[in-house]
């Protein structure tokens, strides 16, 4: 005979799992399920675009709460969950100093975790510093619905669901 409390745990988690399957995030119109991965965007993203496809990631990876940020919050982030606060850098270029900075700073008065997904690729002293601090860097190619871990802060991440 199985240990009761043993069966009640199994069947508590199993009961989690099934509910965090089904949850939905929704932003505006827009659905995304987690556990489905954001399509591809053959044509890619404006900067708007770039934005909502990076909350379907988030919630692929598991932040059902990611919303866009709206009003005055829009000046200092682009996606917010319970657990990260998250920029988005669309544009091809490598990513400096000055970005870091800007997530370090916020990450320090806010006490979530920093995130920042970006398009292009990452100064080596950014990249060091990222690391040093905690931020996860997550390239997103709109093109190919794809995303990359760019440091080691960001791997764990994309591992839980994958993605490496």
């Amino acid at each position: 005979m199985p240990d009761d409390g043993a069966l009640t745990k199994a069947l508590r988690q199993f009961a989690e799992w099934t509910i965090r399957a089904r949850l939905v995030a929704r932003s505006g119109d827009d659905v995304c399920v987690i556990g489905q991965r954001p399509s591809p965007r053959p044509g890619g993203v404006n900067d708007r675009d770039a934005v909502e496809l990076c909350r379907e990631w988030m919630v692929y990876l598991g932040e059902a709460d990611t919303v866009v940020a709206v009003g005055d919050t829009s000046a200092i982030c682009d996606l917010y969950s319970s657990r990260y606060v998250a920029l988005v850098d669309n544009h091809r270029g490598n990513i400096g100093l000055p970005l870091i900075e800007r997530v370090r700073a916020l990450v320090a008065s806010d006490g979530r975790r920093g995130l920042i997904f970006h398009s292009g690729g990452c100064l080596p002293d950014a990249g060091v510093t990222a690391e040093r601090v905690g931020i996860a860097v997550i390239m997103f190619d709109p093109e190919n619905g794809e995303i990359e871990a760019r440091n080691r802060v960001a791997i764990p991440i994309c591992r839980e669901y994958r993605l490496l």
